[in-house]
């Protein structure tokens, strides 16, 4: 029994589903602040599908990027869990494409300029496309995670209620979304923070010491 509990836990933890569900919850949390009742929509399936998708392919890039280390606990469990990480890539994929379909126009163009930031950003940092790989330009990564959460989850919820919603609210949702990411993105890149010097990758946490991040994410 516990050698089962000790295979799903890590399992679901590491499939991405909390983090989709989290940008869920995060959407809805956006319509409730504006006074209006939470409930589920077609964008929410959108939504989870794509960050599923996203999460799943920045990992396996990452995975087959050359000169990959097998030390982390993502590469670990990628190595061990291949074939079920292609399928959940792969079955999230049906979930956006659908999804889509019957968003209104400005939702999809919210989503594809989101979508094009964040697969720049998980190009890999090597070979011809590492050029354009959006991590490389100095400090740029942890801006970009804030950036493209809080588009997605506030105003993606938002579009087409715009006229009925003061537009100081809207900003005032969408700076406290992007601090909240952004502190969190933080504490991610604190831990990559090895990981991304030996890749060329200057965040925040590479300029400041530890003590100092952490100030800056309290801060936050």
């Amino acid at each position: 029994m516990s050698r089962l509990v000790n295979r799903i836990i890590p399992g679901f933890l590491q499939s991405n589903l909390i983090i989709a569900s989290a940008a869920v919850l995060l959407a809805l949390a956006t319509t409730a602040l504006t006074g209006d009742d939470p409930h589920l929509h077609v964008y929410h399936v959108l939504i989870f599908g794509a960050c599923l998708a996203e999460y799943h392919l920045h990992r396996l890039v990452k995975f087959y990027s050359p000169g990959i280390i097998l030390r982390t606990l993502n590469a670990k469990w990628i190595a061990g869990n291949l074939v079920l990480s292609w399928i959940l890539f792969l079955a999230s994929l049906p979930i956006v494409l659908v999804s889509f379909f019957y968003l209104n126009a400005d939702v999809k163009q919210i989503f594809l300029i989101s979508g094009l930031i964040t697969l720049l950003y998980s190009l890999p940092q090597k070979g011809w496309l590492g050029y354009m790989s959006l991590r490389k330009v100095p400090l740029l990564k942890t801006f970009i995670v804030a950036l493209v959460w809080s588009a997605v989850t506030v105003l993606i919820p938002v579009t087409g209620r715009s006229a009925e919603i003061p537009a100081g609210l809207i900003s005032w949702i969408f700076t406290g979304r992007f601090l909240l990411i952004l502190s969190l993105a933080l504490l991610f890149d604190e831990r990559d923070r090895d990981a991304d010097r030996k890749n060329g990758i200057i965040t925040i946490p590479n300029i400041f010491s530890r003590k100092m991040t952490q100030w800056l994410v309290v801060l936050l």
